[in-house]
């Protein structure tokens, strides 16, 4: 879009030229130029000072523009630096974390082992005590007075 205050298209000068052109038909017609040439003039001084004033508010609005766009671009800029850094370091604790799993994954693995072997050994040290028992119980039922 265009600034505010400049003109979106140019009718009005296609306007003030054909009015030039006019006056300098009419000038021309009834011998008076030197006034048609005033005429001209002033409309020009005129067209000039609100080229000028149009020029000045696109000015300020692009430099106010500028400067707004240039404070969003740097806060927008300092906002990703920081979030970046807040990736990263979200990146390595995952990285530890899965290190850490890994870790308890295999202390899981060798506690599971050992308990399958504690419990292989308890299952045969019963069976032997009761083979044991099973052997002896007629002993110690004889005992019985």
């Amino acid at each position: 879009s265009h600034p505010p205050g400049a003109p979106s298209n140019t009718p009005a000068r296609a306007d003030a030229v054909m009015r030039v052109l006019s006056l300098l038909s009419t000038a021309a017609m009834s011998g008076s130029v030197n006034d048609a040439l005033q005429e001209i003039s002033t409309q020009v001084s005129a067209q000039q000072d609100q080229d000028e004033k149009t020029h000045n508010k696109a000015a300020c609005w692009c430099d106010a523009t500028t400067k707004t766009m240039s404070q969003a671009i740097s806060e927008e800029s300092r906002r990703t630096d920081r979030l970046e850094h807040e990736i990263a370091g979200m990146r390595a604790r995952e990285a530890q974390y899965h290190n850490e799993i890994d870790a308890h994954s295999k202390d899981v693995e060798q506690s599971q082992t050992s308990l399958d072997t504690a419990a292989a050994l308890r299952s045969k040290a019963e069976t032997a005590f009761q083979k044991d028992e099973e052997f002896h119980k007629p002993s110690l039922d004889s005992l019985d007075y």
